[in-house]
């Protein structure tokens, strides 16, 4: 984990409880929240509130339920789970929050998909996706200082608006940003492809590229430029020209059918080695799992 992620992860070692209902789905409220943490391999929806208030729900068989740990400290909230578990019915954990409050989002490796139909701070947002899941962001990220970081294969899906953006990039997965109208600078370092679609074609977009896959612009000026130090075989195109960027369709799905073995705990597994996930047969079929689609755009 990189010393920017570890302060999130941190803050909940030592958490408040919020007051839970009983049955199969448990609400817990908490008096703010501007960060999240997911460490657990389960697909988390968050969406803005219609009441004003901070929430966490889990609609989950009981076994799900008693291994999950949600922990507050602070501004921030983080989800782990402990110990082995399995279901075959839908597992749905939603975040909910105002509008325009969130301002960090964590996946710590994980497989989760994160599917973010809220938006965030206009001050500052920040992504960080260090596992093999997708985070898509419906509502773009429109702050004055926007940084996605993203080490593994899982894809990354942002519409948005942001002043000043950072994109750091490594792994598999491909990043796709489109929108946004301020100065855009890139580290890339991975085999994935970075999609970029300013909103004009007055944007700036610098930076490094020292991996293998391609950094590529529909419109704007591109200066993203190749390390010599990083020799020829690792070096992909720089900068590339195209003519559009299709951002593609994306379809979130709850969580159902997993068999869970081990700690998944933010910052690591547990004392008993790498925790472990395997699928089962789910009790719904696929079209009635649906948490959240997108567009093509």
């Amino acid at each position: 984990m990189r010393p920017i992620l570890a302060l999130a992860v941190l803050g909940f070692i030592a958490g408040a409880r919020g007051q839970a209902s009983q049955g199969s789905t448990d609400t817990k409220y908490y008096p703010y929240l501007e960060s999240l943490t997911i460490c657990t391999p389960i697909n988390i929806f968050i969406n803005s509130s219609t009441d004003g208030k901070y929430a966490v729900t889990v609609d989950a068989d009981p076994a799900v339920r008693k291994a999950l740990l949600i922990t507050y400290q602070g501004k921030g909230l983080g989800i782990e789970s402990f110990g082995d578990f399995e279901s075959s019915n839908p597992i749905k954990i939603t975040f909910s929050l105002p509008p325009g409050v969130l301002q960090y989002i964590e996946a710590d490796y994980t497989n989760s998909d994160i599917a973010i139909d809220t938006s965030f701070s206009k001050q500052k947002g920040e992504i960080a996706n260090n596992g093999n899941g997708r985070i898509i962001v419906s509502k773009g990220l429109d702050g004055d200082l926007v940084k996605v970081s993203t080490v593994g294969s899982g894809d990354v899906v942002i519409n948005g608006a942001g002043q000043y953006t950072e994109i750091f990039s490594a792994g598999a997965g491909n990043r796709y940003l489109s929108g946004f109208k301020g100065q855009i600078n890139v580290k890339h370092d991975g085999s994935g492809a970075v999609f970029i679609n300013p909103a004009t074609d007055s944007v700036n977009i610098g930076g490094v590229n020292t991996g293998s896959g391609a950094v590529s612009y529909a419109q704007g000026n591109c200066t993203v430029r190749k390390d010599p130090d990083a020799g020829p075989l690792r070096v992909g195109d720089a900068c590339t020209k195209v003519d559009s960027v299709s951002v593609p369709k994306q379809t979130v799905y709850w969580t159902c059918g997993i068999a869970v073995k081990g700690d998944y705990a933010c910052g690591g597994g547990g004392l008993d080695g790498p925790p472990s996930v395997t699928s089962i047969p789910c009790s719904v079929q696929q079209n009635g799992l649906v948490m959240m689609s997108t567009s093509t755009y």
